[in-house]
This record gives C-alpha cells, structure tokens and sequence, in this order.
C-alpha cells in the first residue's frame, strides 16, 4: 500500500508563495512568469492546488484568475 505525502512539492510551494505574496488573483501566466515555471507546469500545480481546496479559480473577461482560499 502506497501512502500519500502531506504538504506540498516544490512547485506548489513556489506557485502558493507566489499567490499569498501578490495579495491579489493573478492569472497562470503572472503565476509563470513571478515564479520562472512554464505556464504550462504552473497550471498542472495550481490545479493540483484547487483540487486540494487551497486555491480558488475565476474565470473573468475570458481569463482564469487564481486567489487563495480564506
């Protein structure tokens, strides 16, 4: 039987920080470009995130903007 870890990997770390630093909602690309990831790796982990209920996901004016749950 394979256990889960709890917590983050790196990636979710930098993406989280990046959030909690900015104060606002920022798209996955401001995501990519504060953290150096690749848009795509960026929307892989903060998707990863929104599917363990730490982030939340809008979609205005056609964009998706990412904010951390309170």
């Amino acid at each position: 039987m394979v256990k889960k870890k709890k917590g983050f990997n790196p990636y979710e770390r930098v993406a989280l920080t990046a959030l909690v630093r900015a104060r606002r909602k920022l798209t996955t690309k401001q995501v990519a470009d504060m953290t150096q990831l690749s848009w795509i790796t960026a929307k892989k982990h903060l998707l990863n995130l929104k599917k363990k209920r730490y982030l939340e996901r809008k979609i205005l004016a056609n964009k998706i903007y990412w904010k951390v749950k309170k």
